[in-house]
């Protein structure tokens, strides 16, 4: 029961455009959206509710957690396809058509990539990924992998995981200047 109540909880308050966000209210009685926070770390815990739907699909069989496995699934191929680099996670997209009241979306800063063309749109989409946020990306994609029975969301699945995997043995020159100060010794 807590489960479904907790699902039930996500899917009304905390799922906006595909992504897991913070929402933050004017009211105690939770019905007066005033924002959603959190988008900074929208790949973590999406990529986290995608690995729980995942279970759920293969612990039940039930087609509505094969629903939500797909529509999480493609949120974060989305995530990983925007940028056009491979193996590289955006931390929130978002439609340019959003209406929701998204606190994190800044076009004035630079970790944010707005009006970037996707998929026949536009789309805002958040850089500046730290590897903490691969944590629940890759989570997520190996459990979508493994738990659905769409071959397109199996074929998305493993495309972004073997790009990563590619992109993270490629061999990259980045000039680095390193200096080590041993307590003001020199």
């Amino acid at each position: 029961d807590r489960a479904r109540d907790y699902d039930a909880w996500l899917h009304r308050l905390s799922l906006h455009e595909g992504v897991v966000l913070d929402p933050r209210f004017t009211d105690a009685a939770h019905t007066k959206l005033e924002h959603l926070g959190g988008g900074g770390d929208a790949s973590i815990w999406t990529g986290t509710a995608l690995a729980a739907f995942a279970l759920e699909a293969v612990a039940t069989g039930a087609p509505i957690a094969q629903a939500h496995v797909r529509d999480l699934a493609a949120t974060m191929h989305r995530a990983f396809a925007v940028s056009g680099d491979p193996g590289y996670l955006a931390r929130l997209v978002v439609p340019t058509t959003s209406a929701e009241p998204i606190e994190e979306v800044r076009c004035s800063s630079p970790r944010w990539h707005c009006n970037a063309p996707y998929a026949g749109g536009t789309v805002h989409w958040m850089g500046d990924t730290s590897r903490d946020q691969y944590t629940g990306a890759i989570l997520g994609e190996a459990m979508a992998l493994l738990a659905t029975d769409d071959d397109a969301t199996r074929a998305a699945m493993r495309s972004d995981l073997v790009t990563l995997g590619r992109e993270l043995m490629t061999p990259h020159d980045v000039p680095v200047h390193a200096e080590i100060d041993l307590y003001g010794v020199p």
